[in-house]
């Protein structure tokens, strides 16, 4: 399958592709470096450096899915100390009204929060029609085929990503 990853330069793109790669699958990474590096993109991913603005004309190239980062989005404001973080939406038939099941964005913003300890800014923005009010990845299927299971919580994943960012911030 020919897969996109936006922001597969950064901490967890990058593991992404290299477990897409690794499972047989094409792999374009689609990142503008402005947080992400081109030397963290795995051997054998495609690195088109763009906006993901311009993901649509890659999708129409053939692509079959895209994957994309709440964390290193929300963490990047954190580093840069500047913008702010865009939920889109927040009347969602969710519990907190913002798009999400297992983790919502707010509650991913509140974890990224937490283990910055910086007040991260953000707004709500206009809901995006192409958003789904719940949107699960579910770890059912990596159990069953090879008996992985998580040992991490949301905190401790933005942690991970934090220190990631941080470390290459400093390099």
């Amino acid at each position: 399958m020919r897969l996109l990853v936006t922001g597969g330069a950064g901490y967890i793109g990058s593991v992404v592709t290299a477990r897409l790669i690794a499972d047989g699958h094409h792999v374009i990474v689609l990142d503008d470096l402005s947080t992400g590096h081109a030397d963290a993109v795995p051997a054998g991913a495609d690195l088109v450096r763009g906006d993901a603005r311009e993901a649509g004309a890659l999708l129409a190239g053939g692509i079959d899915a895209v994957e994309t980062h709440l964390i290193p989005s929300i963490l990047a404001v954190a580093l840069q100390g500047t913008g702010q973080v865009d939920i889109f939406g927040d009347d969602y038939p969710t519990p907190d009204g913002t798009c999400g099941s297992g983790f919502s964005n707010r509650e991913v913003l509140t974890a990224c929060q937490d283990v910055t300890e910086q007040r991260i800014p953000f707004r709500i923005a206009p809901r995006r029609r192409v958003d789904p009010a719940v949107l699960v990845a579910s770890s059912h299927r990596i159990a069953a085929d090879l008996g992985w299971q998580p040992a991490y919580g949301l905190r401790q994943m933005a942690a991970d990503a934090w220190a990631f960012a941080c470390a290459r911030a400093c390099a």
